[in-house]
């Protein structure tokens, strides 16, 4: 018995020294020091309530409720320039008859680029008409915005490999909005829009004009 007893006292110290049992409920300590206490957790730092910008609370919020009175002009009236060149320039017509009837959104097409901030590219861009299409774009006033509409207008579509053909007119003008579609239906044109809106509503320009 005495035996017994001295081997049931033993093996929990030999579990133990082979990691195998241990009577510690704290998980063991990386560190290479068995003594080094643990250490405490670290709370976040307070939210800073200085501005990023570096201006007042007030001055801030004034200049956001200006930034949102721009925008809401904007975006409630966006003149495009009609820039039809193929076949995609028919659902662009059709986005602004009676059934979808852009009027209601605020667009209205314009005929000259100095009374447009919005340019359609509607259909495939070809070498000869790149020039003309980067004239008419500089001359419309700043903001101005460019929708790219169909395959061609994309990225070359099913002229891609063609030699008279320019692969995309973002090589040409920046463009805001990406239309897909062969051609696009009407419904697609319109989303478009309504997605431009959405990226004039998050302009700053007053901020950043103030701020430099």
């Amino acid at each position: 018995m005495a035996a017994v007893s001295r081997a049931s006292t033993r093996i929990p110290h030999l579990l133990a020294a082979r990691g195998v049992f241990s009577l510690h409920t704290t998980a063991p300590a990386l560190s290479s020091s068995s003594t080094a206490s643990p250490t405490p957790y670290a709370r976040p730092p307070p939210p800073s309530t200085s501005s990023p910008t570096g201006l007042p609370k007030a001055a801030e919020y004034v200049i956001s409720k200006v930034d949102d009175l721009l925008n809401w002009a904007r975006r409630g009236s966006i003149w495009p320039m009609t820039f039809g060149l193929a076949c995609c320039a028919v659902e662009m017509m059709h986005t602004g008859a009676a059934r979808y009837d852009l009027d209601r959104f605020g667009v209205i097409f314009r005929p000259s680029p100095r009374q447009s901030d919005c340019m359609i590219v509607a259909g495939t861009l070809t070498n000869k008409m790149a020039p003309a299409l980067r004239k008419v774009y500089d001359q419309m006033p700043e903001p101005r915005w460019v929708i790219s509409m169909g395959s061609c207008a994309n990225g070359g579509g099913y002229y891609h490999y063609s030699y008279a053909v320019v692969r995309g007119c973002d090589r040409i003008v920046p463009v805001d909005i990406y239309v897909p579609g062969c051609p696009p239906t009407a419904e697609a044109l319109l989303y478009g829009i309504l997605q431009l809106q959405k990226k004039i509503n998050r302009r700053k320009d007053f901020l950043h004009w103030w701020t430099k």
